[in-house]
Parts: structure tokens; sequence; C-alpha cells
């Protein structure tokens, strides 16, 4: 028994739909299988007007196939034998990619999976842990060129990430208060520590921003003082009359 096969699809409502009429394939299985193709232009196509008879082979003037699909086996033998084939058929006819036929493109990619696979590790390729690691020994290696470049998209995009940023905190404003409490309490001294050494090597800069700040806030800043004067007021009063 044949291991693989090329088929050649035939779609009839290509009249009423202007679209492809033909798709040439490969497949390693059985024709009962179930498998229709790999093409991403011509599934959503078959969804709407494909057989959907459970076991059906899909074959022209098969007994219980319907729709607009039809299916015609071309060429039974070894998988590798019916890759050869398949690209020889598609070399032919690539002129009519996107118009007549479904497929776009000629060559064959063979799915590279466990130890085939040049990213297999102990069976962790494709999970989040491996993916961690791979990031973490890629910093390590690359430290200086992973900052300069987070450092460039931060200069080019500053509107973006602002923006974004601050769409996240109106989203997220319970999580985000909750996590800033959390840092806060888990890094007081290196808080403190930080605090002190930014305002030490930014004197001018932090004396700028607030002078600027006094001169685009006067109004508030008076109405501030006021309060603040009226409340100390009555405060001492307050004591005063409790002394009595």
């Amino acid at each position: 028994m044949s291991e693989a096969f090329v088929y050649l699809w035939y779609d009839a409502g290509w009249k009423r739909t202007g679209g492809p009429r033909y798709y040439i394939g490969k497949h390693k299985g059985t024709l009962d299988s179930g498998y229709v193709c790999s093409s991403k232009y011509m599934k959503p196509e078959w969804g709407k007007r494909g057989c959907k008879h459970k076991g059906c082979r899909h074959l022209f003037g098969e007994e219980g196939h319907h729709g607009d699909f039809h299916r015609r086996v071309l060429a039974y033998g070894t998988s590798q034998e019916m890759i050869d084939f398949e690209i020889k058929l598609l070399e032919t006819r690539k002129d009519y990619f996107g118009s007549r036929y479904y497929n776009r493109v000629v060559t064959w990619m063979p799915c590279m999976a466990g130890e085939n696979n040049p990213q297999y590790k102990h069976g962790l390729t494709g999970t989040s842990e491996y993916r961690r690691s791979k990031h973490k020994q890629y910093y390590g290696q690359n430290r200086e060129k992973v900052l300069l470049r987070q450092k460039q998209y931060k200069e080019q995009n500053r509107e973006k990430i602002s923006l974004q940023n601050r769409q996240y905190r109106e989203k997220n404003r319970e999580k985000v208060a909750l996590l800033n409490k959390q840092y806060r309490e888990q890094n007081r001294e290196k808080i403190a520590l930080y605090r002190k050494q930014y305002k030490k090597q930014n004197k001018e800069k932090i004396a700028l921003g607030r002078k600027r700040y006094r001169e685009q806030n006067r109004e508030k800043i008076a109405l501030y003082n006021k309060q603040w004067r009226e409340r100390k007021k009555l405060e001492i009063l307050e004591g005063i009359e409790s002394e009595r």
C-alpha cells in the first residue's frame, strides 16, 4: 500500500465565485482520513461549499459526495516521490497561481517535528520554558545590542508607548495600584537610595522643574497655601479652646 498521494481539487463553483478552480497538493495518509488541504485560500471556500460527509473520499462521481469541490488522485507512491511529483506539477503551473489555481508557492516545506527540529532540546521545543531559556541565553549574549535596540525603539515611538501605557493603566487601575503598592513595600530601601542618588545627580533639573511648575500653577499653589493656612489657624484655635 502506498504511503502518500498527489491530488487535484476542482472547484465546480468557480464560475459563480469568480475565483480559482484548481488546487494541487500532496498528502501522506489515506483518502478517507478527512484531510482536505493546507491552503489558507481554499480552506475558507471549502468551509462554505465543501462536502461535510464523514468518511467521504470526495472523489469525482463517488456516491454520497456532494458540494462544489471534487478530488482526483493523480499518483500514489512514497512520500518523497510524491513531494517530487507535486513540485514538478506546480513548476509548470506557477504562472496561473492565484488565478486558476488556489496554490501560491511551489516549494514544499517539510514539517520538522521532534528530534528533526533544529530547535529540539530534550522534548522542550515549543514550550514556554524552552522559549524563556532561549530568550535568557540570547539576552546574556547580546545585552548591549538588546538595550540599544530597546532605547532606539522608545525614542522613535514615545507617543505610541505613552498612549499604550495610559490605556493600560485606565483599564487596570486596581491591578496597577496593587502592583505599585507591593513593589514599594518590597523595595523601600532601594527606592529611597534611588531617590537620593537622583536628587544628587539632577539638582539643576529638579530646580528647573519646580520653577516651571510654580509658574504654570500659580493659582493652584496659592489656593492650596490659603487652605493650608486656614486649616492650621483652625487647629491652633481648637488647641487653645481645649486648654481652657
